[in-house]
């Protein structure tokens, strides 16, 4: 904002002082004028309220989530997206900033540790990418409705949250592999497996869109793994303002070129690396967009190479087109043992590529990495 700044005189040159008589007003005249900036203060940033969520919401699960939330207002984008919300408490999930509360999120999935990329920021709150539901958004305040609020349970103690583990390759053992998850390993009760059924041997597992196996049952490992940098520590504040989330920094990413069937992986922009896969045949496609990896699972079968598959938000489009034990499973990433599927499109969904690149993504990646399927 500017204004004008008036220099006046007296007019006639010098302004003369009478020493006698009743003083007299003296004529002015403007002599110059520039205009000069006067500071103002901002307007307020208006921070729409979260409206308190019923009680009786839907909770995300593995199985799906309910409808109403916006789409992805850049699914195409292969931009890096640097942070992920990690739920501390169940959360609940709204279609717009305050909007409609519809679902809670909650803090682990079928045993996998949520966390999940911030794809857009308002003032107070945070678009999310969810999971079990493709190329979709749905918003999360920074500030808890007063209902939730008082709702919420004791944090644990950062000594809890913070456990080192060590890498692993990821070679299935049948006990999760070799590296110690945050969480602690699934015991078969709510598992995660390569068919898309309910095991009927542990009871609830779920599944990926892979090959048929034997049932034999599965079991589910959090992929929350502290791999260095990658599971920083949370931003300066974040989780501490009772909101019941914090920001994990995200600096991987993977990009899926369909028509070209490459991945890359990338580490804070540069090229880590890039393998030639298999992605969906035609009636089965890999969906598009951006989703994420939601957790890691054991795999049973030599086709696998032994390796765990890494599973992510994404879940078929159509799922009719699919056979019916595959129909509630997940698009994963997981080895495949024979190499004349790479560079074709003739999988159920699933990525599929050579044992070591396997190997390397399971050894560097963490929970919440971003996927970006484009053609």
């Amino acid at each position: 904002m500017a204004g004008w700044v008036f220099v006046a005189t007296l007019a006639g040159g010098a302004g003369v002082v009478q020493l006698d008589g009743p003083r007299q007003a003296e004529p002015y005249e403007i002599r110059a004028a520039r205009r000069v900036a006067v500071a103002h203060k901002p307007a307020p940033v208006r921070v729409p309220e979260a409206r308190p969520a019923p009680r009786d919401l839907p909770v995300i699960d593995y199985w799906g989530a309910p409808t109403g939330f916006p789409r992805d207002v850049a699914p195409a984008s292969v931009a890096a997206i640097s942070e992920g919300l990690r739920p501390l408490r169940k959360l609940a999930v709204y279609d717009a900033p305050g909007g409609r509360p519809r679902a809670f999120l909650p803090k682990s999935i079928s045993g996998l540790t949520v966390t999940v990329p911030i794809v857009e920021r308002q003032p107070g709150w945070a678009g999310v990418l969810l999971p079990s539901l493709n190329r979709r958004v749905g918003w999360i305040p920074e500030k808890p409705a007063g209902r939730d609020r008082k709702a919420q349970p004791p944090r644990e103690p950062a000594s809890d949250r913070r456990q080192d583990a060590r890498p692993s390759d990821g070679q299935s053992s049948g006990r999760g592999g070799g590296a110690e998850p945050l969480e602690e390993q699934s015991s078969g009760r709510g598992g995660v497996g390569m068919l898309g059924e309910r095991s009927s041997r542990r009871g609830g597992g779920v599944g990926l869109l892979g090959e048929q196996s034997s049932g034999r049952g599965w079991e589910a490992r959090s992929l929350g793994y502290r791999f260095g940098r990658e599971w920083g520590a949370r931003s300066s504040g974040e989780g501490a303002s009772g909101r019941g989330w914090e920001v994990r920094r995200l600096s991987d990413q993977l990009i899926l070129h369909r028509r070209e069937h490459r991945l890359v992986w990338l580490r804070d922009g540069k090229r880590q690396g890039s393998w030639v896969v298999a992605v969906g045949a035609r009636r089965t496609p890999t969906p598009l967009g951006r989703t994420f990896v939601l957790g890691r699972t054991i795999t049973v079968g030599g086709v696998y190479a032994g390796l765990d598959a890494l599973v992510l938000g994404a879940v078929p489009d159509d799922r009719a087109a699919l056979a019916p034990a595959l129909r509630g499973g997940h698009t994963g990433i997981h080895a495949w043992s024979r190499r004349s599927a790479f560079g074709h499109s003739v999988s159920n969904g699933c990525v599929r590529l050579p044992a070591g690149a396997q190997r390397t993504l399971l050894r560097h990646l963490g929970s919440g990495t971003p996927v970006h399927v484009v053609d």
